[in-house]
């Protein structure tokens, strides 16, 4: 289910917009090459991580909605590492978060206790999963994070919000006990309280899967939010896969999306039409950056 509004902002201060007008462009462009072969073969071969840009417009803005834009471009807000919740995506994860792998591109998934690889051996959808691979002593209460990918201390989020995550598990063993978690950090980085799913003991086969999932609000303090499975019963030396993961607004589980990820941007312009008093016809132009 995609937000209500869209959100723009520093983590910590993420502010609402409404929604804007339908048709938004939004462009992918990254460094590609192509190569002819002599005998006619092409070849394309994509050499940086693709770079988004939105251009938003919004007819009859109020003037309190228009100053918040205002105060963002000019850096009223603090002069930067803005960051962008698109109104139209669905999954806040980034690449490699949602697709177990599969796409390279976002950050590596973090173990508590063991170690945890993108591996082949097994996969819900597409052809990799991320592999969790427990010590010899097993230790009950340790998990997988997904980590956001412009740094901070989680993905950013805004008090009050709803959010939803879920993932595809396998594990090795029936012993284990696999939850899904949301766990809420300030923006300083300190651990305010949790959101969990219902704990369950997974089939023991690696190509078995099931889904877990968490919902929660965000609390009055939040900044950040960290997606979680953790093994409240662990296995020594088991192994636990995990695949398809979604970190969604709202509190109801839905399809699993490819990642959109959760952007840090710059914005390149802001055109004012004051068409009424109090009232704007506005266009911004959002670039992704990093």
């Amino acid at each position: 289910m995609p937000i209500q509004e869209l959100r723009i902002g520093r983590p910590g201060d993420l502010v609402a917009l409404p929604i804007p007008l339908p048709n938004v462009p939004r462009t992918a462009t990254g460094q590609q090459s192509v190569r002819e072969a002599l005998r006619g073969g092409i070849t394309a071969q994509r050499t940086g991580v693709l770079r988004r840009r939105w251009q938003f417009k919004w007819e009859r803005l109020p003037a309190s909605d228009f100053i918040v834009l205002e105060q963002l471009r000019r850096g009223h807000r603090g002069r930067g590492g803005y960051v962008l919740v698109d109104p139209a995506a669905v999954n806040m994860l980034d690449d490699r978060a949602s697709s177990g792998g599969d796409n390279p591109d976002g950050a590596a998934w973090t173990a508590s206790s063991g170690t945890v690889v993108s591996s082949t051996g097994q996969a819900y959808a597409g052809l990799t999963s991320q592999l969790w691979t427990h010590p010899a002593s097993a230790v009950s209460g340790s998990y997988v994070e997904l980590p956001w990918a412009g740094g901070g201390f989680g993905y950013p989020v805004v008090p009050g919000d709803p959010y939803a995550f879920s993932a595809r598990v396998s594990a090795t063993s029936a012993s284990f006990s696999l939850r899904a978690d949301l766990v809420w950090f300030t923006a300083a980085g300190a651990s305010i309280s949790a959101s969990s799913g219902t704990a369950s003991a997974p089939a023991a086969s690696l190509s078995t899967w099931g889904q877990r999932t968490a919902t929660g609000t965000a609390p009055g303090t939040a900044a950040y939010v960290r997606p979680r499975i953790t093994a409240l019963a662990a296995v020594g030396s088991g192994q636990v896969a995990v695949d398809q993961a979604q970190l969604q607004w709202g509190s109801t589980v839905t399809a699993t999306h490819p990642g959109s990820g959760v952007p840090r941007v710059a914005l390149l312009e802001l055109t004012d039409t004051s068409t009424l008093v109090g009232w704007h016809d506005v266009e911004l132009t959002v670039q992704e950056v990093g």
